[in-house]
């Protein structure tokens, strides 16, 4: 068991003495109003000794009311959207109204400053303005219920060895809280100038009240995931440091300082209120309330260090420099082949006996978009399987996908669907908002598209756009946001896996049919999985996101030997042997190579590759209507 870092130091229980301290040293250094107090460098040296990130608790993990207020906390999302810069007193002089004292505070890392018994001094010459960025994170769209209970199991785990961050809600500090919180509102009505407290009495007479009325009815924010089947927590988090490093859709893990001050709950109360009244700008009310979010549903937090997670599984230690991931994948690496003997026998279950779609099955699951040559995604491979026998076997193959995957989403293309839903991501300019859409997905999640539960009918001008946002998707591995004047390209790499009766109207890189009697058994997808031990199911979820980060090496030799040999299939059947034919056979080559572990392409390798090519042909060529594939 790793030993707990002092509590004395007060970086976890107390992280804001903890940047009073690093404020007042830079003050008597002379460069406090540059902004730099090494408050990042301090916490990251903490988290990193023996494992002491472990001892935060988790926001994703612990109910919020658990929490302890401006404590440090963790939290792993996705950049749903990149609000404007806020500006700030980071340095502000103030005045103690016991001992008229004036003092200088800092307001970095906290959202209202603390007016107990001191008074802002606006209007000093002292007042430093400093500049944050706050991001809107949501859970990782798609995450897999069985990576989320690893995570709170990992969470469980650290609450047993340090539970120094979490309170108690019940009895003397749950009075406590509600005292603050009452003596936070009486001071709020005392600050109320003559105007405000007019204002306020008109509306209540009007029946204008924080909450519903008749003509306002009270609305609950809109907390923008973009898959309409995830929970959690949405955050504010608040960007100091390496302001403009991270894009909307990046995945990242965020230590910060917890902010659910009550204030912030009465700002959206007054936004809300304003909402529909004639003498208030709508538009720009719109905008603060999107912004200002009640802290219990969107709490706030301010981040000190920050981590971009390129891999989500957590059965996979991190950072990369942990001594412990390493070991993983060089362990992965040296049992590839008997892992993908088991996966591949699994998944020839799933496919109702048929080998040669799992074999294909197995490739498109390793695929990922390793490099870009102009417009073309290199890495990428769409496979579609043609064939499926009934929506109840695609349901079956999505929510195996979810069961050995780390992220993914099952979407049926069902006419309604299409019709009705913007899969894109869309500007709302009145709100300022970024409106989220199912194809706001973070690198790496796995997209099933049920085709089969599209049934006869028209698409509309809706589902038109959605068809083409999909092709683009599949075809370049890139989505246009809908900026309303304009789009804008976001690169992506999100694996794209069809299931259809027939061959689906999307495009897609490889076609298979599958090949089945209709009289096979259908084995749930719950027994499938529970054929398998433990170990085994971690060692398929490790290999799977193991294996694409793997580096891939086409000696010269190699490129010799696919070079004559190419040659030679172009001699023996130049009508069917194309380019397209080379890129798809490197492709699916340089799969096979790494499926195994390895990163060089060998001659029985490549000979591996056409033997799978030819079989998917000859059963193409079997099919009484054509295929239509490019490959």
């Amino acid at each position: 068991m790793s030993e707990m870092p002092s509590v004395g130091e007060d970086w976890q229980l107390q992280p804001l003495l903890v940047v009073d301290r690093l404020f007042e040293t830079a003050r008597r250094e002379g460069t406090a109003s540059q902004g730099d107090w090494k408050v990042e460098q301090f916490f990251a040296d903490w988290l990193t000794k023996k494992d002491s990130w472990s001892w935060v608790p988790s926001l994703n993990d612990t109910p919020l009311h658990l929490l302890k207020p401006d404590s440090l906390v963790r939290f792993r999302c996705m950049v749903q959207d990149i609000f404007d810069s806020e500006f700030y007193l980071g340095i502000y002089e103030a005045n103690n109204s016991t001992t008229g004292e004036k003092v200088v505070r800092t307001g970095k890392y906290r959202d209202v400053a603390d007016s107990r018994e001191e008074s802002v001094d606006v209007d000093a010459a002292g007042n430093v303005i400093f500049e944050r960025q706050p991001l809107y994170c949501v859970p990782i769209p798609g995450e897999a219920e069985w990576a989320k209970e690893a995570y709170r199991n990992m969470s469980k785990r650290s609450h047993v060895e340090g539970t120094a961050s979490l309170v108690s809600t019940t009895g003397r500090e749950k009075r406590r809280l509600d005292d603050e919180e009452s003596e936070t509102e009486e001071k709020m009505e005392m600050e109320m100038t003559h105007d405000d407290r007019k204002e306020k009495r008109i509306k209540c007479e009007r029946g204008e009240t924080h909450g519903a009325s008749a003509d306002h009815p009270s609305r609950l924010p809109d907390l923008n995931f973009p898959l309409s089947t995830d929970r959690g927590p949405a955050c504010l988090v608040k960007m100091y440091d390496h302001r403009d490093e991270y894009k909307v859709n990046d995945v990242l893990e965020v230590f910060g300082i917890l902010s659910v001050d009550p204030l912030m709950a009465h700002l959206h109360d007054d936004e809300a209120a304003c909402v529909g009244d004639p003498s208030v700008d709508s538009e720009s009310s719109e905008e603060r309330l999107a912004h200002n979010f009640p802290p219990s549903l969107v709490p706030r937090l301010h981040c000190v260090v920050a981590r971009r997670l390129d891999v989500t599984n957590p059965l996979i230690p991190l950072p990369l420099t942990h001594p412990g991931h390493k070991a993983v994948v060089e362990s992965i690496k040296s049992e590839a082949s008997a892992i993908r003997s088991e996966l591949l026998s699994f998944l020839s279950c799933c496919c109702l006996g048929d080998a040669l779609c799992a074999e294909y099955l197995l490739l498109h699951l390793l695929s990922s978009v390793y490099a870009r040559r102009d417009i073309v995604a290199v890495g990428k491979y769409c496979l579609n399987i043609c064939g499926c026998l009934s929506g109840e076997w695609a349901h079956q193959i999505a929510n195996v996908v979810q069961e050995i995957t780390t992220k993914s989403f099952c979407f049926p293309l069902s006419l309604e669907n299409l019709n009705s839903i913007s899969l894109v991501p869309q500007k709302d300019y009145v709100a300022n908002r970024l409106k989220s859409g199912i194809l706001q997905l973070s690198d790496g999640t796995h997209l099933v598209l049920d085709e089969t539960a599209m049934l006869p009918g028209q698409l509309q001008e809706q589902g038109v756009k959605n068809v083409n946002a999909l092709s683009d998707l599949i075809q370049w591995q890139k989505v246009q946001y809908d900026f309303k004047y304009h789009t804008a390209e976001f690169p992506c790499n999100i694996p794209v896996l069809i299931l259809s009766e027939g061959q689906s109207l999307l495009p897609a890189d490889c076609r298979i049919f599958l090949h089945v009697s209709l009289d096979t058994p259908l084995p749930s997808s719950s027994a499938l999985m529970g054929a398998m031990s433990s170990g085994i199911i971690e060692k398929i979820r490790l290999y799977l996101d193991i294996i694409p980060c793997l580096n891939y090496n086409l000696s010269e030799d190699a490129q010799k030997m696919v070079q004559e040999d190419f040659v030679a299939m172009r001699r023996a059947d130049p009508s069917n042997v194309t380019a397209d034919t080379l890129h798809h056979l490197l492709n699916i080559s340089r799969l096979l190579v790494m499926s195994f572990g390895q990163s060089h392409l060998t001659a029985e390798i490549w000979e591996i590759a056409k033997q799978l090519e030819t079989k998917k042909q000859e059963r193409l060529s079997s099919r009484s209507h054509p295929s239509g594939s490019s490959s």
